[in-house]
């Protein structure tokens, strides 16, 4: 992907946020119709950047392209169960799926040792204290359970994200851009875990800036195309 692709979507995210806030502004809510219908051609358009083979991708012959792309469709789903019909447990249940082929996307057939058991035990820790964190505001709710499972989902592949670059799996800055948008992802699902539990203006910080977070994680792991 051309650099300027990239900080042009990194710029969109904050541009969502500057939109966020004058709705919030006007209104009480922290999004309204335009920014929704533009977040999602948004990720709508990185999907077809990362499905439709193109030039602005860089070309790596030796990576598998079908895991990422599976991802991305996978991610655009997700986005439509949340943003368009409303669907929470059904977009936690297709962000885990995504969540998933990027652990093994970056983590099968290595070799671990001493070193990837020090990674896992700080995904599994960080893991651990947002669901502590998240589970006295959940009650009641049906959130435990799923919400519980895919934050286990999250730490496996911020897990993965590390390993591979420990290893040097894949090639040039590639592996770089898996572990940052591996960790902007993670943080942007933090970011929704507290709008879920918080309230007030809180929460509303939160919602706030879920897409500074989402969308440059999305063009980084986009940008790892093959």
């Amino acid at each position: 992907m051309s650099p300027l692709v990239a900080l042009a979507l990194t710029a969109a995210g904050v541009a969502f946020v500057a939109l966020d806030v004058r709705s919030l502004q006007r209104s009480g809510e922290y999004e309204n119709r335009p920014a929704r219908a533009l977040k999602l051609l948004s990720v709508l358009l990185l999907t077809l950047l990362v499905v439709v083979d193109n030039p602005l991708l860089p070309r790596h012959p030796a990576i598998d392209p079908a895991p990422l792309r599976v991802a991305f469709v996978f991610t655009l789903l997700g986005d439509v169960a949340f943003r368009v019909i409303g669907k929470f447990l059904l977009g936690v249940g297709l962000f885990a799926v995504v969540q998933l082929i990027y652990a093994w996307r970056h983590a099968h057939g290595l070799e671990l040792d001493l070193a990837d058991l020090g990674a896992f035990a700080f995904a599994a820790a960080l893991s651990g204290g947002v669901y502590l964190k998240m589970h006295p505001g959940m009650g009641g709710r049906g959130l435990r359970a799923p919400v519980g499972a895919y934050i286990a989902i999250c730490g496996l592949a911020l897990w993965a994200a590390i390993v591979q670059h420990l290893h040097g799996r894949f090639p040039d800055a590639v592996g770089a851009r898996i572990l940052v948008g591996t960790a902007l992802f993670t943080s942007c699902d933090i970011a929704i875990g507290a709008r879920i539990v918080l309230t007030g203006r809180r929460k509303q910080v939160a919602g706030l800036i879920v897409w500074v977070f989402y969308l440059p994680a999305l063009a980084l792991l986009a940008w790892t195309a093959p």
